[in-house]
């Protein structure tokens, strides 16, 4: 982008070095005319943010909103991240693998949401700007922390359910074996900090979610995941994270009966999808005690976990019946 001819315009509002609210009119009447807004418009942008910093409150959500829309929307296939698009995103928002400031890490946070669709890399990426802040007080999360202290707080469990439960992350409603492999690493490495509670909530859930709730050849409405009044209206630990694992499990079920009169097969796969989904097989048994002895210790969340598992799993695996 160094070699970027911008427009006059632009120009204009560099040399001046303030982005006011007519400008962002402008740009919003300019930009969007024809609904579309093409590669060298969408680096103008990025190359207009980073030469002015005197700017309107409405730039950020225009800018934003911009970005959303080229990657998300205006892309072919609408809808999907393609790696290409995730690698330039990365290079226009971040220096040595930190995201440059909270705007950025907003924008790259909701086109992980809006998509259908995100390469595993790009939610790697963003979750790193978390695990970077929590352990090494670096990034764009690191401003908000108490005197550099690390703790997970609950700032970045909201962000972290964001990222894991939005629609284009990995896998969708189920949580992926790399964001978990993710979840297991924090929380081994921040296992004596004083976390927010809510640390203990997302881990328990999402690690459930990754064994319990991986549906093959579904796409349920996110809702039920995406809200975490949902998931904290248990009077304990667990009751909260079993009643969305439910009403999610309830929400999909119907979907049972539809019947596909264009390839005239009931969709009697997906009963048996939930069924085995519910279960704990052999591997997955494997995986979380490697996981969860990595360390040598079993964490008081690693024990929320087990907790969790032997409750809701309709089969547990034996290795998993005697575990602490």
């Amino acid at each position: 982008m160094s070699e970027l001819e911008l427009p006059t315009k632009l120009v204009a509002m560099i040399e001046r070095g303030r982005i006011s609210d007519d400008d962002v009119h402008y740009l919003r009447q300019d930009y969007f005319k024809d609904s579309k807004l093409c590669k060298t418009e969408a680096e103008s942008l990025f190359a207009l943010d980073a030469a002015v910093k005197d700017k309107s409150a409405t730039w950020d959500e225009f800018f934003i909103e911009a970005m959303v829309d080229h990657l998300v929307h205006q892309a072919e296939p609408a809808g999907y991240i393609s790696e290409d698009n995730a690698e330039w995103l990365k290079s226009c928002i971040s220096r040595n693998g930190l995201v440059d400031g909270p705007v950025r890490l907003e924008m790259l946070v909701k086109v992980i949401e809006v998509a259908k669709s995100s390469p595993v890399s790009l939610l790697a990426f963003a979750l790193s700007q978390v695990s970077e802040a929590v352990l090494n007080n670096q990034g764009p999360l690191a401003e908000s922390r108490l005197s550099g202290k690390q703790v997970i707080c609950k700032s970045d469990v909201e962000l972290m359910r964001r990222m894991i439960f939005g629609y284009g992350s990995d896998s969708g409603l189920a949580v992926s074996k790399t964001e978990a492999e993710f979840l297991f690493d924090l929380n081994d490495r921040t296992a004596e900090y004083e976390n927010d509670p809510a640390w203990s909530d997302l881990f328990v859930r999402a690690i459930g979610n990754y064994l319990l709730a991986t549906i093959d050849g579904t796409d349920p409405s996110r809702a039920a995941v995406l809200s975490k009044d949902t998931f904290l209206t248990g009077d304990g630990l667990f009751d909260g994270a079993v009643n969305t694992l439910k009403s999610v499990l309830a929400e999909m079920r119907p979907l049972h009966r539809v019947l596909d009169s264009e390839r005239g097969i009931q969709n009697d796969k997906l009963a048996t999808s939930f069924a085995e989904a519910e279960k704990v097989t052999s591997d997955e048994a494997a995986w979380v005690i490697e996981r969860i002895q990595r360390d040598g210790e079993t964490h008081e969340n690693e024990k929320a976990l087990l907790a969790f598992i032997k409750e809701e799993a309709s089969e547990l695996h034996a290795s998993l019946k005697n575990a602490a």
